[in-house]
C-alpha cells in the first residue's frame, strides 16, 4: 500500500500538483502514519522552535505515535476543549478522532471516535500553508509531500525505552 502511495506522490510532485498529493496522503494511509506527518510538517514549518502552544500539541503528537497510549489521545481531547482558533486545533482532534475506543473517564467507559484523521491532519497541514505567501506556500506544499515521501518509507519513530512515558512528560 505505502509503495503504491509513494508512487503517486512522487508522480504528483513531477506534475507539479503537490495539492492532489496532500490530498493521496490524507486518504490512503494509518492514523499514526498522518499524525507523524502532520508533526514533521509543523516542526518544519515552525523551526528552530514552535510556539509554546502549538511546540506541546506536536510533542503530544509525537509521543501518541511512539506509544500508542490512549492516555495520550485522552489528553489531547482535553487539550483541544481548552484551546481554540489554533491552527493545531486540528492536529490535536486527528489524534483524538484516530478511531477505536477512548476511555473518557478513569473507570472502564469507553467511546467510540471515527477515524477523521486523513481530513482533520490535512486541514492542519492546510492550515500551515495557509499562513504563508503564495511563493513559499507552493515551495513549502512540496516540501510537505517529501517529508510524506520520507513519513512512509521510514518505520515510525519508537521509543529507545520499552517503559511508556507519563503524559505529563508531553508537556
Amino acid at each position: 500500500m505505502f509503495l503504491e502511495l509513494d508512487q503517486r506522490l512522487e508522480f504528483l510532485l513531477q506534475q507539479r500538483d503537490p495539492h492532489a498529493a496532500i490530498d493521496a496522503m490524507a486518504t490512503c494511509t494509518s492514523p499514526k502514519h498522518l499524525v507523524w506527518w502532520g508533526c514533521m510538517c509543523g516542526w518544519m514549518t515552525w523551526r528552530p522552535v514552535p510556539p509554546g502552544p502549538d511546540d506541546h500539541v506536536l510533542k503530544l503528537g509525537f509521543w501518541w505515535v511512539n506509544t500508542g497510549d490512549d492516555a495520550y489521545r485522552k489528553a489531547a481531547l482535553e487539550l483541544s476543549a481548552e484551546e481554540t482558533g489554533r491552527v493545531s486545533q486540528s492536529l490535536l482532534k486527528a489524534i483524538v478522532n484516530s478511531g477505536g475506543a477512548l476511555p473518557i473517564t478513569s473507570s472502564t467507559a469507553m467511546l467510540p471516535t471515527p477515524d477523521c484523521s486523513g481530513t482533520l491532519v490535512k486541514v492542519f497541514v492546510l492550515g500551515l500553508l495557509g499562513q504563508l505567501e503564495p511563493l513559499r506556500c507552493m515551495e513549502q506544499s512540496q516540501r510537505y509531500v517529501q517529508l510524506a515521501r520520507y513519513v512512509l518509507s521510514q518505520p515510525l519513530p519508537a521509543l529507545p525505552d520499552p517503559a511508556i512515558p507519563m503524559v505529563a512528560a508531553a508537556r
